[in-house]
């Protein structure tokens, strides 16, 4: 076991080496694609040897097409949006939102697992009259909680829209 080890690190160590002594060249075809190989085929352009420390991007290829150029976004259009509005930035116009609607999303939950709700089996007739009375007691709360909330976040959406609050600020 230990000699399967020894030799397989040996293995490994001695790779570097091994690529560097053949002689592993780069060069360009004539659409500007990158090859690599032991032997560049006659009239490759921009042949350089290659070790594995080297950058894989050639600059420029004197006489032939230059490599493919990386993407670069295009400029933009539309002026930059603005860093800060009323002192808040965006993180914080989108945590507000997510907050309002979270709120609201909550109590429509609670609002459904309560109209869900019924009373448990051993219960007499007169137990199951209050329950039910509490269960609309509670019900009516929760509208009113839920139309609290739901006006909380309209007027939230409305002052931001009127700072200039950008709509996907607060998405």
């Amino acid at each position: 076991m230990a000699n399967r080890f020894a030799l397989a690190l040996s293995a490994l160590l001695a790779l570097p080496s091994v690529l560097h002594a053949e002689g592993i060249y780069r060069w360009l075809d004539r659409d500007g694609h990158e090859h690599f190989g032991e032997t560049p085929p006659p009239g490759a352009t921009g042949v350089e040897p290659w070790t594995p420390s080297k950058s894989r991007r050639i600059s420029r290829v004197p006489g032939g097409n230059a490599p493919p150029r990386r993407y670069s976004a295009p400029a933009r259009s539309a002026p930059l949006e603005p860093t800060e509005i009323e002192g808040k930035r965006e993180y914080q116009w989108r945590n507000k939102a997510r907050s309002f609607e979270g709120a609201v999303e909550s109590l429509e939950a609670k609002l459904e697992r309560e109209k869900d709700r019924s009373p448990s089996l051993g219960t007499s007739s007169l137990s199951a009259a209050r329950f039910d009375a509490r269960k609309e007691a509670r019900i009516e709360a929760l509208k009113r909680k839920l139309e609290a909330a739901e006006q909380a976040l309209d007027d939230f959406e409305d002052r931001a829209r009127h700072a200039g609050v950008p709509p996907g600020w607060l998405r």
